[in-house]
């Protein structure tokens, strides 16, 4: 019988977990920026419906201007580039 808990105890663990990350990953997710850039530091890659690439976004970690071309979708990826620290560092 204590096998039984220990097993159920385990995949419920297993379960919470899962159902954690899922949820993060769902709330992390950016929203689909009008301008297709997703903020400072990041480059966007818009697919079609069929996975191939129809747009490209990029912002500079500092900058406010957003370039690129292409189709901007509800399928994309974010690739966060990687910027120096606030006040250069060191």
């Amino acid at each position: 019988m204590n096998d039984v808990r220990r097993i159920f105890s385990r995949r419920l663990i297993a379960s919470g977990f899962a159902l954690a990350l899922s949820g993060f990953a769902l709330l992390s997710t950016p929203a689909k920026a009008v301008d297709g850039c997703n903020g400072p530091g990041t480059v966007t890659i818009y697919y079609s419906k069929k996975g191939q690439e129809v747009g490209r976004y990029t912002q500079a970690c500092n900058s406010t201007v957003c370039e690129g071309s292409g189709a901007i979708t509800s399928t994309f990826d974010v690739l966060y580039l990687p910027c120096p620290p606030p006040g250069g560092g060191a």
